[in-house]
This record gives C-alpha cells, sequence and structure tokens, in this order.
C-alpha cells in the first residue's frame, strides 16, 4: 500500500519512542514501520492545524489540535486500499471529548510551543486507535476525541502586545487562565454539541498543572462547564507530576526544591537517559523544519520588542509558577505525583504510600495498581495517587511500549481483510 509523504522527517518524541519499541522483544520492521506511520501522521495533522490564538487582551499564543477520526481515517485509507464512504451518516446522539495539554518548561524559544511534550497526545491517541479502526471497518462511528497541545505566549510564536505588557507581568498566571479559558469556551461552542453529551479534559504536566488548575476554576467561575450533573459540559482536571501546587510541597523552601529539582533531574536525564539524550540531539533540526513549514501563515515573532516583552513575560509567569499556589477550591483535581520527583519529595509520602501498599497486599494479596497509593485526601475535591516514577513522565517503559502493539495488531487486520 502506499503511504502519504511527509514533509518533516525527523520528530523528536517519536523517534525516542521507536527507538525503544524497536529494542522489544519480537518487534521486526513492519511492526517498526506502523508505529511511524502512526507517530508521524499525528505530526502532520498536528503541523496542519497549527494556528495562533488571538484573545481578547491581544495576548497570543500557538496551538495545535488532532482529531482522532482524522487520523484513524488516513491510517483506515492507506491501509485497506479502499476510500471510506462519503455519503451522510444518519444523525445520532454522539459524545464528544476534547482533551486540552498545558505543559511545563514555558521559554521565549522553540520550548513550551504547541509540540511540547507531544508524547500525552500519542500516548492517549495510541490507546484509541484500535478500536477507532475497528469501528471504520464495520461502518461505526468513531469516538469524537480532539486532544490539543497549549503554547504559551512567551513562545517564539507567541505575542505578548506592548500595551498587554505590564497587565501579563503583574497577574501572568491569571491573564494566562483567562485567555486559554477564552479560547477553550470558544471552541466548545464551535462544537455544536449537546453541553449535556460534551466532556472537557484539563491535562497539565509539570508546573503547567497549576495552569490547568487555574483555567478549571475560570471556567467553572464562568459556568461554562460543571463537575456536577448540571446540562453543562463536564470538567475533568489532571495534574501530572505536578510542581508548583502550594498545598502538595508546604515547605517554606518550595521555591527553591523546585528550582533545584529542575536542574538536578535535568541533568541527571541528560548525562543517564539515552532517550532524552536523543531527543535534545534531535530538536534543533526539528524546530527548524518546523519554523519553515510554518513560515507563511505564522512566522515567529521575535523582532526586538517582542524578546524584549517575552523575557519580562517569562520571568513574572515563570516565578509565578515556582512560587506556588493552592488548588482553586471549587475545582475538582486528581494528582499523580512521582515518589521519586525531586521536585516534590517528601519522605514522610513515600513511607505512607510504602505502608498502604504493604497493608493492601496482605489484605488482597495484590499490589493494585493505584489503590494502595491513594494519599489521605486534604478536602473533597483533591484525588493524589502516587507512583514510582521522577519528575519525567516515564513514557518509555514497557506497558507504554506494549499499547503500540494494539495498532500494529489492527492495521494488520485491516491489510489481511484487504488482499
Amino acid at each position: 500500500m502506499s503511504h502519504p509523504k511527509r514533509e518533516i522527517d525527523v520528530f523528536p518524541q517519536a523517534d525516542a519512542l521507536l527507538a525503544s519499541y524497536a529494542e522489544r522483544e519480537g518487534v521486526d520492521e513492519h511492526a517498526l514501520e506502523v508505529a511511524r506511520e502512526v507517530f508521524y501522521g499525528y505530526l502532520d495533522r498536528a503541523l496542519k492545524h497549527t494556528k495562533i490564538f488571538q484573545s481578547k487582551s491581544g495576548v497570543e499564543f500557538p496551538y495545535t489540535s488532532v482529531s482522532l477520526r482524522e487520523l484513524a481515517e488516513e491510517i483506515f485509507v492507506s491501509n485497506r486500499g479502499m476510500r471510506l464512504s462519503s455519503e451522510p451518516q444518519p444523525e445520532q446522539k454522539r459524545a464528544v471529548k476534547k482533551e486540552f495539554l498545558m505543559t511545563g518548561f514555558p521559554t521565549t524559544s522553540e520550548v513550551g510551543g504547541p509540540f511540547e511534550f507531544s508524547e500525552m497526545p500519542l500516548h492517549n491517541l495510541t490507546a484509541l486507535l484500535p478500536q477507532a479502526l475497528e469501528d471504520l471497518k464495520w461502518g461505526r462511528e468513531v469516538k469524537d476525541y480532539t486532544v490539543y497541545t497549549l503554547g504559551y505566549p512567551t513562545n517564539e510564536f507567541g505575542k505578548i502586545p506592548p500595551a498587554s505588557l505590564e497587565t501579563f507581568r503583574e497577574r501572568p498566571l491569571s491573564v494566562t487562565r483567562e485567555m486559554y479559558a477564552e479560547f477553550i469556551e470558544q471552541e466548545v461552542a464551535r462544537t455544536g454539541t449537546a453541553a449535556e453529551d460534551m466532556q472537557i479534559s484539563l491535562t497539565g504536566i509539570s508546573t503547567g498543572s497549576s495552569v490547568a488548575a487555574e483555567t478549571g476554576c475560570k471556567l467553572l467561575n464562568d459556568n461554562a462547564v460543571t463537575q456536577t450533573d448540571e446540562d453543562k459540559p463536564h470538567l475533568a482536571v489532571t495534574m501530572y507530576a505536578p510542581a508548583g501546587v502550594s498545598n502538595l510541597n508546604t515547605s517554606p523552601l518550595r521555591g527553591a526544591q523546585v528550582a533545584g529539582g529542575f536542574v538536578g533531574e535535568g541533568a541527571q536525564q541528560a548525562l543517564q537517559n539515552p532517550r532524552v539524550q536523543m531527543i535534545g540531539k534531535l530538536q534543533p533540526g526539528f524546530f527548524a523544519a518546523v519554523r519553515e513549514r510554518l513560515a507563511n501563515r505564522m512566522p515567529v515573532q521575535m523582532d526586538a520588542e517582542q524578546k524584549s516583552a517575552k523575557r519580562s513575560g517569562l520571568m513574572a509567569l515563570a516565578g509565578a509558577l515556582l512560587k506556588g499556589a493552592p488548588v482553586p477550591e471549587n475545582v475538582k483535581v486528581t494528582r499523580i505525583v512521582g515518589l521519586d520527583d525531586s521536585l516534590v519529595y517528601s519522605q514522610e509520602r513515600a513511607d505512607e504510600v510504602a505502608a498502604r501498599s504493604k497493608e493492601q497486599k496482605l489484605q488482597s494479596g495484590t499490589w493494585g495498581p493505584l489503590q494502595g497509593r491513594a494519599l489521605p485526601r486534604e478536602n473533597e475535591n483533591e484525588r493524589t495517587f502516587a507512583i514510582n516514577m521522577p519528575h519525567l513522565i516515564p513514557f518509555y517503559r514497557e506497558s507504554e511500549l506494549s499499547r503500540i502493539d494494539g495498532v500494529v495488531q489492527a492495521v494488520a487486520n485491516l491489510k489481511n481483510q484487504a488482499k
């Protein structure tokens, strides 16, 4: 079967995943080709849908989005050897899920843009693709799922107008949550789906966790979503490896611990983790290719005025995120905390999880994946689970790579039926 030509032939996070997948026993060239088709298919869709959102305040940020259906249809057509029917499908009630990824590490360069932490969208889409391909094969409606990655206005594609700079410097987290909430509300309205059939998921990673919680608070205050049984889009907020959350780390030296953790773990991963090393080597070429690909419709905005504004805005935003803020009381969140995360490490937490896990093992005879790792709730709106990981989310672990096998098998089924 012919496969679509890719416009960019380097994708650091995907290439690192492919390198890890290639080392698994039983993985052959065909399986690697399928995995590459999926990952680079995501990149093509992400490049196509990379855009700039201009908020009411004039502040701009880059973002991208990828639809499960679009990606599944491309894979289906290229491997099944037949086009999908263009006949209109009968109207039917459908649930819609939109996930908005808010990343950490805002900078004034490429990092903190629409391709940051691409492992997370790949993680989610890889899990959903086998069922999506099966649904297309039998003419069923594919799950309506779209994942967005939101960049920061300090990113090289973003913009902080002079008229907005002082406000951004004074209230960086508030301005960020307001523009993100404005964007999400616009995307929800554009969908045209009954409110009760829509789920909005905010996923924050690292310092982006605080942004996700604050954005959720703004959406709730705007009555745009609900976390109860109202007839509105339902909101879920998940915080992965949260850093800068003051009621998670109550140390008076919290800011220093977070900053030191970033430096220490970053250096350790760069020296000891071959996948992190690989991503670092590939990133310059990738970002150069992205700039070239997007130059005609959204060039970088890094003249002298914007460089100065973004450096100033970045210092304010990074300072607010490192200083930390409690999770807003009106927002229900789920937090995934690494027991070995040096940014929020707590010996008391580690001892408590060990004791709870041991108790569960004695009672049930098994080590439950999360039950025994659930920490006591500080309030009814917060659930916290502690797992064995550092600050860097372990996207290259065996259980993660095994998800790719499901996609490989689904594509093999398509090809076998096409013969």
